[in-house]
């Protein structure tokens, strides 16, 4: 954003990678629209998300990002093809599979890019990230009591219950924003 140049977005962890372009001069949102809050890195992350240190990454997968991030530069430097500007890829390689989702618009309220922004440095952005860790820090998810425990499962129990062909229901709870990507 500081910069008003095009930046190629791409990120590993464990078996997935994402990919996307952040540019200003898109009209579409940088990443701290697309995740406005950076997470305190004392946070406890209760086996949410995980860091490359705690996680690991498969060797492919920073490989293939890192292909298409070149061929994102490569759209971008010779004007041909269309940039992922207002798209988000999501790569599994356990599953072979993208996932290609819409980015929001410019949020208004964005600390980086907004009307109002607050970081007009890099001496600012890297005070606003100085106490962060990435996903590993995210705030631990509260279970409504109205639910009973043995309603409750883990991630572990659900993919074995998933893959033993169980009969369930999945109820999806996303917020309105991220269900509308």
């Amino acid at each position: 954003v500081l910069s008003g140049k095009p930046l190629v977005s791409g990120s590993a962890i464990g078996t997935e990678g994402q990919l996307t372009v952040y540019d200003p001069k898109s009209g579409r949102g940088c990443y701290r629209c697309l995740y406005p809050s950076p997470k305190n890195k004392k946070s406890s992350h209760m086996g949410n998300c995980k860091s490359c240190s705690d996680h690991g990454v498969l060797g492919t997968v920073p490989g293939l990002i890192g292909i298409l991030q070149a061929t994102e530069v490569l759209k971008i430097i010779t004007k041909i093809g269309s940039p992922l500007y207002d798209k988000l890829i999501m790569y599994d390689s356990l599953q072979s599979t993208f996932m290609t989702i819409k980015k929001p618009p410019r949020n208004s309220k964005c600390e980086a890019c907004g009307p109002n922004s607050t970081i007009k440095s890099m001496v600012d952005s890297l005070k606003s990230s100085m106490q962060t860790r990435g996903p590993s820090s995210t705030t631990p998810i509260s279970i409504d009591e109205r639910i009973k425990e043995q309603d409750h499962i883990s991630c572990k129990e659900y993919n074995e219950m998933r893959m033993n062909g169980k009969d369930h229901v999945l109820l999806d709870v996303r917020v309105p924003r991220q269900y509308e990507m």
